[in-house]
């Protein structure tokens, strides 16, 4: 049985049915919107609503203990996975220092590194304590697709937020955090690891490793040298042989 809001959102007011069959059509659009401006990919969700509600808890300046669902419908291999996972987080926070201590920039809130990253189950059991969990949202965090598995993500956040919009990502342009049919959800937050984070290396120490990166590719190595010692030494063994 319909509410009455809803039977009124259908009915046709007695001065519309003389006009236009596109003027009665418009008349039985519901009033209220079905989805937050700008989330046109998820229909039915206020995303914004989402987000402010339903939270995901961060430990500032230490470590934390992420279990994501991602979807298998793209039949992605492990290294897939791997890269995958960095530019998700990338979607999440401001900065990620991705492997080789690169640093990727993101379109979220704060930066995170150390990130230690193990595909298990989708239905993996943690030995860990539960601090949150997706069941506690609304509307519940899907996963598109008929298929999930599971990705343990250990990070260090250097951000000061003690909690964030839950993470969820759907691959595609116009409403990328949806949390209904998403390629990327959190499935649980655990307590995080006691050990302390790692110290957190200064602007100055990133840029000296960088340059010492670019300066060490430009520099021949000695299998090249080698190469190029013997060409070299091929080419002036034939002259010397055509000259005599």
């Amino acid at each position: 049985m319909m509410s009455a809001a809803v039977a009124g959102d259908w009915s046709e007011p007695p001065f519309r049915r003389g006009a236009s069959g596109f003027s009665r059509a418009r008349t039985r659009f519901p009033r209220t919107p079905r989805f937050a401006v700008g989330d046109l990919g998820c229909t039915g969700v206020d995303v914004d609503t989402f987000k402010r509600t339903c939270r995901a808890p961060l430990n500032p300046g230490g470590w934390n203990r992420w279990l994501l669902w991602r979807t298998t419908r793209d039949e992605a291999s492990a290294l897939d996975v791997e890269r995958s996972t960095y530019a998700v987080f990338g979607k999440w926070f401001e900065l990620v220092e991705g492997p080789d201590k690169v640093s990727l920039p993101g379109n979220g809130t704060g930066k995170v590194d150390n990130l230690s990253i193990r595909i298990v189950p989708w239905d993996w059991s943690a030995p860990w304590r539960p601090i949150a969990r997706r069941e506690d949202c609304t509307p519940l965090p899907t996963i598109a697709g008929t298929g999930a598995i599971g990705v343990m993500v250990e990070f260090v956040f250097r951000g000061t937020s003690r909690d964030m919009p839950w993470p969820v990502h759907k691959a595609q342009v116009i409403g990328p955090w949806c949390p209904v049919n998403a390629d990327w959800i959190l499935a649980r937050a655990y307590e995080p690891p006691a050990d302390a984070a790692p110290k957190e290396r200064t602007a100055r120490e990133e840029l000296t490793e960088g340059v010492s990166k670019v300066a060490s590719a430009l520099l021949p190595s000695p299998v090249s040298f080698a190469i190029a010692a013997l060409a070299v030494l091929g080419v002036w063994t034939i002259g010397h042989a055509f000259r005599r």
